[in-house]
């Protein structure tokens, strides 16, 4: 063949004609090529896409079919295929799925004629039935089948074809049909149930297809949720009821009952009081009629050792005020439920913000950070609620503070706080893993970085309250051992970018009660002092310094030099180059700061300069712990030598 530059010209112009439709050109282009080199061209990948998996992705039947007969494709070449309903996920799969999914059943055709498997599979194990199950198309799943999928081999969390189908009746019944086990469960973190999705998408219609072919109403979740549980705790009355109401379901009475109150605890949190009271009520009459009284739990001192109405005469001597029927919902939940069902501490966390609103701030701050222990105990490091509780935790002392003022500076503030950081350390290196994962969700990965920033909103919370530097010390052996740690955000970036640049980083879970106290520049210097890398690059190779600098930038107006100076003290590059070659320096005099060039910067820094500028060559004559440095004063094409 040609020269490896004219090889690949003509693999990207392939792939070029491919995007365009171009099939005419196409064929003009591998006309004078051997049946050796056209099977070569199409199949080297360009973007991470054989020329069939780009053509199949792009519904280009007329040249799927001409690679198919005269180019020797790999059928099971996989490629990257964006599923755009499900929020841009990217998937790798061979070209199959990618039709199955797309609903380009001309193409699904023509792939299995020539050979392709049927059970091709994504790299989460998702099959290409199951696939199709998905997009509701019932002639791609019915003529898969036909030709051999399995309808019953799940992906990697257990999720199967009947369950991904769920919003189609239809489809449902002609997986059932194909022999789709009706009880299959996931094996992932939840072990949901097609009744469970069905309940979960609100289709009445499948619900009574599933029950009708022997789904099973009373498995359970992993965190015990039968699908009657599951419809209460979503506020589906008329499904709840579906349940409840049909004697012909075997469906114990005490889940029936427990049913009815969660629904009323579920009213409460539309501000529906009235209508709480009432399935209450119904409830109440349901336990009387059948003799099952309510088990209650041992009293709490954080829910004020109160407990719930036994009789219908109690329930109406409770007054219905917002407070009294939150606090009501939260021990309705944590019943039924068990204190450490997801659920349950959100309806904990839900009266905590009652508690704030009425002004009973330490009651409020106790009842969230029962709440936080609950997720740390579940190991839910990542989940939006236990964020949240992490900036309430924050949000509430911060206003314990203000309202104590003078006293704020105590021993019992200081000592609260140290031992809450020490909780966040410990919870952000044991989420560190999990967002690291392969498998991890893009909400976790979301939220490993506000955990980060949580962090920080701690650590300026401390600053705040220290009663003196001796009392900080211990608490500097724990910041050093995170910064140590080196946890980075979505862009690479380090705890101390996040000081400088909370422009960048949109926050999702504000501690806005710590903005009349928080001190950027004491937290930077805090940082600094405690071992943060001032040189860090993220993922474009910015600075902290590069970063604070488009900060005032944006910002526009004059600003306190206070936060550059500590940079600059701990030995911040104002040559330090990141990505595209900009540097501090260079892009100083456009965001409104001076830097004094010959003031900061070393003859060590003009030496690797010099060095970059003329690529002289410098790896092999330069200790190895002077490399970095070099390169960092370098060029795009120096600077990512170092993550080759």
């Amino acid at each position: 063949m040609a020269s490896e530059h004219s090889y690949n010209k003509i693999v990207y112009t392939v792939h070029s004609l491919i995007e365009k439709g171009d099939l005419i050109k196409l064929k003009k282009l591998l006309r004078d090529k051997t049946s050796e080199e056209k099977k070569t061209i199409v199949n080297e990948k360009f973007k991470n896409n054989t020329a069939l998996f780009s053509s199949c992705f792009r519904g280009k039947l007329d040249i799927v079919r001409y690679l198919l007969d005269n180019c020797k494709p790999d059928l099971e070449a996989t490629g990257t295929h964006i599923v755009e309903e499900d929020e841009h996920s990217e998937h790798i799969v061979p070209p199959i799925w990618s039709a199955a999914i797309s609903n380009k059943l001309d193409i699904a055709k023509a792939l299995i004629e020539k050979g392709a498997s049927v059970h091709g599979c994504s790299d989460t194990k998702s099959t290409a039935v199951r696939a199709a199950c998905y997009s509701n198309n019932v002639e791609m799943v019915r003529y898969l089948v036909e030709h051999g999928a399995d309808v019953n081999i799940p992906n990697k969390n257990g999720a199967t074809c009947l369950m991904n189908a769920i919003e189609c009746k239809e489809l449902c019944e002609f997986l059932i049909q194909s022999g789709s086990n009706v009880n299959a469960q996931e094996t992932g973190r939840d072990r949901l149930t097609a009744l469970h999705y069905a309940v979960n998408y609100q289709k009445l219609d499948t619900i009574k297809v599933l029950l009708q072919h022997g789904a099973d109403v009373n498995l359970k979740t992993i965190d015990g949720i039968s699908p009657v549980l599951l419809a209460a705790l979503l506020n589906l009355e008329v499904i709840t009821t579906f349940f409840t109401n049909n004697d012909d379901l075997p469906i114990p009475i005490e889940d029936k009952i427990n049913a009815t109150e969660l629904l009323g605890a579920k009213a409460v949190d539309y501000s529906e009081y009235n209508e709480a009271k009432e399935w209450w009520n119904h409830g109440i009459q349901m336990r009387e009629q059948h003799q099952i009284p309510k088990q209650l739990p041992d009293r709490k001192a954080i829910y004020g050792d109160a407990k719930e109405p036994e009789t219908r005469y109690e329930l109406s001597r409770h007054e219905t005020t917002s407070l009294n029927m939150y606090l009501l919902a939260a021990l309705v939940k944590e019943r039924i439920l068990g204190p450490l069902n997801q659920d349950s501490l959100l309806g904990a966390i839900q009266y905590g913000w009652e508690l704030r609103g009425s002004g009973k701030f330490r009651k409020a701050l106790n009842i969230i950070l029962y709440c936080y222990n609950g997720y740390r105990v579940k190991e839910w490091y990542l989940l939006d609620n236990c964020l949240i509780a992490i900036s309430q935790v924050l949000n509430l002392t911060a206003l314990i503070l203000k309202e104590e003022e003078n006293e704020a500076k105590t021993d019992e503030h200081f000592n609260s706080m140290s031992d809450f950081l020490r909780k966040l350390v410990d919870h952000l290196m044991k989420a560190t893993p999990v967002q690291k994962a392969k498998s991890s969700l893009r909400d976790e990965k979301r939220n490993y970085q506000q955990l980060m920033l949580l962090l920080l909103d701690c650590v300026s919370l401390l600053i705040h309250v220290v009663p003196d530097e001796n009392s900080f010390e211990d608490i500097s052996i724990v910041l050093k051992t995170v910064l140590k740690y080196d946890p980075r955000g979505l862009q690479r970036q380090t705890l101390l970018h996040m000081a400088v640049d909370t422009s960048t980083t949109k926050r999702l879970y504000e501690s806005g009660g710590l903005s009349a106290i928080r001190d950027e520049a004491a937290l930077v210097r805090t940082l600094l002092e405690c071992g943060a890398q001032v040189n860090a690059g993220d993922t474009n190779q910015n600075s902290p310094l590069y970063c604070h600098i488009k900060v005032i930038g944006g910002i526009g107006v004059i600003h306190q030099r206070n936060i550059l100076d500590l940079l600059l003290e701990h030995g911040a590059h104002v040559d330090m180059c990141n990505d595209v070659g900009e540097t501090p320096l260079g892009i100083s005099k456009h965001n409104f700061v001076t830097l004094h060039e010959v003031k900061h910067t070393k003859l060590q820094c003009l030496a690797a300069n010099i060095i970059n500028k003329f690529n002289i060559p410098f790896r092999f004559d330069i200790p190895v712990n002077l490399i970095r440095f070099v390169e960092m004063h370098g060029a795009q094409s120096n600077i990512k030598q170092v993550h080759m």
